[in-house]
């Protein structure tokens, strides 16, 4: 894997030998020595220097190692492919943190596992392994969590080249079990960098890799309730207040932690459902008594309740639950703090019975007592209620109610897909049915009719009850057989998961029910410590409060806008070991995520508002989208807006430093207008960093109003202004990085690029120059006319630059990140002691040779006297380190 590869291995200085020594030329009998003399990466602005003495070419400017002994121990154990990437790492951070590090390494006893460690230490920045919120028992706890997915799960398996070991250079990828189109069993197996980027690394995006506290939202240690999104997503959290399986409705205002004695004298159970609920009490064979789903299944979803259970019977000596439905609200909210609309807070709640359940008017003497307003209705007056003028928020359907008031419930169903879409009077509403039946009134039940809700009944046979609640993720993928079954996704929320559901379909269905609401519709109230928490006040500020990156914060909360559901959908696939990375178009306000299948990336979305998942179905593409970017979890971009929308062209940004000269490896932001906003704030449309030559060409969609800001390592351009936002009042933490602490509460303030009324055609290209304000260092060097050359017996030398290494900065992220690319070039001098010195003072100088930007390159020192100095130069690059291999070749005489 020479993509993953990057250098910074010191080679011995090795004499020539057969020049030196004529013994061994014979002994060799006329063969060719060849010695590396250095094979490491010159950092940008950087060089290294060598000193012929006459025998040897040692080493006069190079790299100072300072690895410690333990970080030694830990690069050699690790895969060869990787050490001189750890090393390159380790090399650039203190002594205590390399030991603790390495010590990671060094003490994993699973030799399969250090691979994984030791990708993830080597990628992550050096601002993050030092951050204050970092722990380094992330690393290796991520790594243990692959390989137990991998023993859970039968779609995919992890394989290994060679046999893991100490020492040994091994690599590991992901091998997946497909169905081909004729139901055919097909093995695909994942490419090693795609495995390492987009299952293995331990961050997704924006989140911070920490351990957090799920009740507070806050950063905590392990020990303190701190939990890694990983290990949360795979197995159940034991703590009924941190567990994400636990619905509201059994928590809220009182937690529900045994089956009220009323489940067990439920006679029927609900089946047969359009939309597969989440249930809250089943019984010994999984069916629910008590469930909760979002319906009808389009974008103004509104919340049913349905039971069976009669919790009536429990008014007298209540559990908790009977009084926490009847508090429910849509999207995890109580009713106290719903919202309605203005004029209609006295009237929330209509009761819809025909007779009193259990001969009591029960649901009215709670109600009275909990303060809720209500209105009754009969059946035969459903279409009067549904579409009275009274902004209700909820309707209660009592238990025990006589057949014909059934029967006018299923016909009527029409009316109530109406009632809940319309949301202008009432948003949030909620339907909760009470179908127990009144054993006073023998077949008096609803068996065999369908409520319009999309539900039928069936007699119990047991009496059993069990608490259930979200599906977890584990449970859902163990016993999936395939990773995909070779046919586009399309799966509305109508439809229930199959039971030979492709475990994209289950990842997908995990995020649509454990996600059900926007976080708009929790203004108030959030899971926190506090089981009564209430907020009161302005509502968008407690809304902005629920907005997370963290994907298991999501999923504890149980809500989340587009957002939400990308991290959410990310995490769940790496969870699952199937490589997923997140799309971003934020010009139009929406994020996704793509599955690499198969040798490209495809698009894969779980879509909240009708509960559905699409996979591959073109969702996306020929929309009116002028930005979308793939992003590579280190901060990394590549613009994809090609593979959604045809009208687009390249806008092609040239940077140069005030001499006019390449400034290569910088940020080049190009932004646009957001969706909201009036006036609208500028936002991401696209990345790209320059070239060697100082060009960055980005993609983006045609006839938009378009911004460009650059971010360079000494200068950003235009001048960052002050940002007054309260995310960035709130970044109180300064960055170990000076750079990315100079750009702490700051925000960019680009200048105009090009305007959505210049008649741009689609693959047209715009040019834009931008000119810093600054001189970079240029070597000055001219030819030596005097030098004399008499090489003889000389050694030749053979250089070559196999990669570069850009050295970027994420606008989008906000962090640093390196990325390998093919073939390099250095400048190459050969020259004395006396200009040597003016070429370190950046005077001009002399050389005997002099190549500038050079790939590869055979050459020999002018003579073999002692004082000829040979230097590398990057000094004029800003951003891209190059991958260096200097190797002499001696020849016997």
């Amino acid at each position: 894997m020479k993509t993953l590869r990057r250098v910074i291995v010191f080679a011995v200085i090795l004499e020539a030998f057969a020049v030196i020594s004529p013994d061994w030329g014979q002994r060799l009998q006329a063969r060719n020595i060849h010695t590396q003399v250095f094979d490491g990466e010159i950092l940008p602005g950087e060089y290294v220097a060598f000193r012929w003495n006459g025998r040897r070419l040692l080493p006069w400017k190079v790299p100072e190692e300072s690895l410690t002994k333990k970080a030694r121990r830990a690069i050699a154990v690790s895969p060869e492919w990787l050490r001189s990437d750890l090393a390159a790492k380790l090399n650039n951070l203190s002594a205590e943190t390399q030991d603790s590090l390495a010590g990671i390494i060094l003490a994993e006893t699973d030799p399969r596992l250090i691979d994984e460690i030791a990708f993830s230490i080597a990628r992550l920045s050096a601002s993050e392994l030092t951050g204050r919120r970092f722990d380094s028992r992330i690393i290796a706890e991520n790594a243990r969590l692959i390989y137990e997915a991998d023993s859970l799960y039968d779609y995919v398996e992890l394989i290994d080249y060679v046999e893991p070991g100490r020492g040994r250079d091994w690599i590991t990828t992901a091998r997946y079990r497909l169905k081909g189109e004729e139901g055919t069993e097909e093995y695909y197996e994942l490419p090693c960098e795609v495995y390492y980027w987009y299952v293995v690394f331990p961050r997704l995006g924006r989140e911070r890799i920490a351990y957090l506290d799920l009740l507070t939202g806050e950063f905590a240690s392990p020990d303190s309730g701190g939990v890694f999104w990983r290990d949360y997503l795979m197995h159940e959290d034991q703590d009924p207040k941190r567990c994400a399986s636990r619905h509201f409705v059994m928590e809220y205002p009182n937690l529900i932690e045994q089956v009220p004695a009323s489940a067990t004298a439920a006679e029927l159970v609900l089946t047969d459902f359009s939309i597969d609920p989440i249930p809250l009490i089943v019984d010994s064979e999984a069916r629910p008594l008590l469930c909760v789903f979002a319906w009808p299944g389009n974008q103004l979803d509104g919340e049913v309740i349905a039971t069976t259970i009669p919790f009536e019977l429990e008014a007298g000596n209540p559990t908790g639950l009977f009084e926490n439905l009847l508090r429910a609200g849509n999207a995890s909210a109580m009713l106290d703090t719903a919202i309605v609309p203005e004029g209609f807070e006295d009237v929330r709640i209509a009761i819809l019975k025909d007779r009193d359940p259990f001969g009591k008017a029960i649901i009215e003497q709670a109600l009275d007592s909990l303060g809720y307003p209500y209105r009754v209705f009969g059946s035969d007056e459903i279409p009067e209620m549904l579409f009275a003028d009274s902004g209700f928020v909820k309707i209660i359907i009592p238990s025990g109610q006589p057949r014909s008031f059934y029967e006018r419930l299923a016909e009527s169903d029409s009316l109530w897909q109406v009632w809940m879409s319309t949301r202008e009077l009432s948003p949030n509403r909620v339907i909760q049915f009470h179908g127990a039946a009144d054993p006073a009134y023998p077949g008096d039940d609803w068996h065999g009719l369908r409520m319009p809700w999309g539900f039928d009944c069936a007699l119990s046979e047991t009496n059993e009850p069990c608490i259930a609640g979200y599906p977890r993720l584990k449970d859902l993928l163990s016993g999936t057989d395939y990773l995909w079954d070779n046919q586009p996704l399309n799966i509305p929320g109508d439809q229930v998961l199959s039971q030979k559901a492709s475990a994209l379909e289950v990842i997908g269905y995990f995020v649509t029910q454990n996600l059900p609401d926007r976080c708009a519709e929790i203004p108030y109230y959030y899971r926190g410590a506090d089981l009564d928490t209430v907020f009161e006040g302005d509502a968008s500020e407690y809304v902005q409060s629920l907005r997370t990156a963290h994907p298991h914060r999501s999923l504890y909360l149980h809500n989340g806008n587009c957002g939400e559901m990308m991290n959410l959908l990310s995490a769940s696939c790496r969870t699952g070991l199937v490589p997923v990375r997140n799309m971003i178009a934020h010009p139009v306000d929406h994020v996704w995520n793509g599955v690499y299948l198969e040798g490209r990336w495809r698009t894969y979305t779980a879509v909240r508002s009708d509960r559905g998942i699409r996979f591959d179905d073109g969702v996306y593409e020929n929309k009116n989208h002028y930005s979308v970017m793939g992003c590579r979890p280190d901060g990394y971009i590549n613009n994809c807006i090609a593979d959604y929308f045809d009208s687009t062209f390249i806008a092609e940004v040239r940077v140069s430093d005030s001499a006019g000269r390449p400034v290569d490896g910088a940020t080049v932001t190009i932004m646009t207008h957001w969706y909201h906003g009036d006036p609208p704030p500028k936002t991401h449309a696209g990345i790209g960093w320059t070239d060697l030559t100082g060009v960055a060409r980005i993609e983006v969609g045609i006839r938009r109003d378009y911004f460009v800001q650059v971010f360079t390592p000494l200068i950003d351009w235009p001048e960052l202004v002050q940002d007054t936002s309260e995310r960035a009042r709130k970044d109180t933490i300064p960055r170990t990085d000076p750079i990315l602490e100079r750009r702490r509460g700051m925000r960019p303030e680009p200048i105009p690029l090009v305007s959505a009324d210049v008649d741009t055609i689609p693959g047209d290209t715009i040019r834009y120059e931008v000119t810093l304000p600054i001189a970079l260092l240029k070597d000055q060097p001219d030819m030596d006319s005097d030098a004399v050359f008499t090489p003889g017996q000389a050694p030749r030398f053979f250089l070559q630059t196999p990669e570069r290494i850009l050295h970027g900065y994420s606008s989008y992220l906000g962090c640093n990140f390196t990325r390998a690319e093919p073939q390099g070039s250095v400048d190459l001098y050969v020259m004395d002691l006396p200009n040597y010195d003016r070429f370190v003072a950046g005077k001009p100088f002399l050389a005997a040779y002099a190549f500038e930007d050079t790939d590869s390159l055979k050459f020999s020192l002018p003579s073999l006297q002692d004082g000829w100095f040979v230097v590398l130069s990057n000094r004029h690059r800003m951003a891209y380190g190059q991958v260096i291999r200097l190797g002499v070749e001696v020849r016997d005489r």
